[in-house]
């Protein structure tokens, strides 16, 4: 989840700045969209990190082996996903992403 946010950040941050001034008002007054949005997904990763919430891919038996499979899926088959992310995505990036949560 947070490398996806991570990626859209360029094109989502007003977006995610939104969702950081609901859930952490205090803590976003006076930052910028980009600011209160790198906040956000830095507390996002703290929380999935110390949730006990299995959220790394190698938590579901899921090997490096199986990233390049994954991500053609996401391309080929689920390409809706794709369709309505605020960035476009290549087969690159997408395995880049599954990358740095296995």
């Amino acid at each position: 989840m947070c490398g996806v946010f991570t990626f859209n950040l360029s094109a989502a941050a007003p977006l995610y700045a939104e969702l950081a001034h609901a859930v952490m008002p205090s803590q976003t007054l006076g930052m910028t969209d980009l600011e209160a949005a790198s906040l956000f997904i830095k507390q996002l990763k703290i929380f999935l990190e110390t949730s006990g919430l299995k959220y790394r891919l190698n938590e579901l038996d899921i090997t490096d082996q199986d990233i390049p499979a994954l991500a053609d899926i996401v391309i080929n088959t689920y390409a809706r996903l794709i369709a309505t992310n605020p960035k476009d995505m290549t087969l690159n990036e997408v395995t880049a992403i599954y990358e740095e949560i296995l």
